[in-house]
């Protein structure tokens, strides 16, 4: 995201509702992206900073008008966020930048460690977060890879690192939590036949990719439309 357009910096008072200081109706409160988020940070007092042109058009409400509080205010505008292809990414003490969901997988974002007995408290949220999976057996975290790709949202980044034997996940935070049931019931050791037929798949594969990378490469997103003036 390039903050150069127009950057916005939230950090509303209390003052923001005219009636009760700690909720107020969804619908009214999140009439847009904007105004929900401005909303949001009067109820938590939470500092948001984003590129005002990436709300525009957002709009979403609620079939039953809920309650906007200080207790479901955070989840709320990480589900409002998500919807919109945007999340928040943690940036000092109750501060946030809102960046593009893609734009914000090469950010640094909350880093959370699993394994067979280890469970991270991950927040119930849409937030995106980064999970290392510590495999209990190194050499088959390739296949865990593979195995957990079926699973994952597509847009997530998924890659098993065989030297130190984690899985490392940068999805939504709940995508993230679903997954790590997945990991821990495939988390076992590979038989030397499967390995065998594993390794002569990775060697072809690299084989195609030197021979024909055209067919690897992803295509070129088109440009985008000129602003009127």
């Amino acid at each position: 995201m390039n903050l150069s357009h127009k950057t916005s910096v939230i950090a509303v008072g209390l003052s923001l509702f005219s009636g009760s200081a700690n909720a107020a109706k969804f619908n009214s409160a999140c009439s847009d992206l904007s105004a929900c988020i401005k909303a949001v940070s009067a109820l938590t007092g939470d500092t948001y900073i984003y590129n005002e042109k990436d709300l525009k058009g957002q709009s979403f409400i609620s079939s039953q008008d809920v309650e906007l509080t200080p207790e479901n205010a955070t989840t709320l505008l990480s589900t409002y966020l998500k919807e919109s292809a945007l999340t928040r990414v943690p940036n000092g003490n109750k501060m946030y930048v809102i960046y593009r969901e893609n734009d914000a997988k090469g950010m640094a974002l909350p880093v959370f460690y699993a394994s067979q007995t280890d469970t991270p408290s991950i927040p119930d949220n849409w937030d995106m977060v980064t999970l290392k999976y510590k495999a209990s057996h190194p050499e088959s975290v390739k296949h865990l890879e593979n195995i957990i790709r079926t699973y994952a949202n597509m847009g997530a980044r998924i890659y098993g690192v065989e030297q130190s034997g984690y899985l490392i996940i940068t999805d939504n935070a709940r995508n993230v939590k679903n997954l790590i049931s997945f990991m821990r019931e495939n988390d076992v050791k590979v038989s030397p036949a499967l390995q065998k037929k594993w390794d002569e798949y990775e060697k072809e594969s690299r084989k195609a990719r030197l021979e024909h990378p055209e067919k690897f490469e992803h295509p070129k997103p088109a440009p985008a439309p000129a602003e009127k003036k």
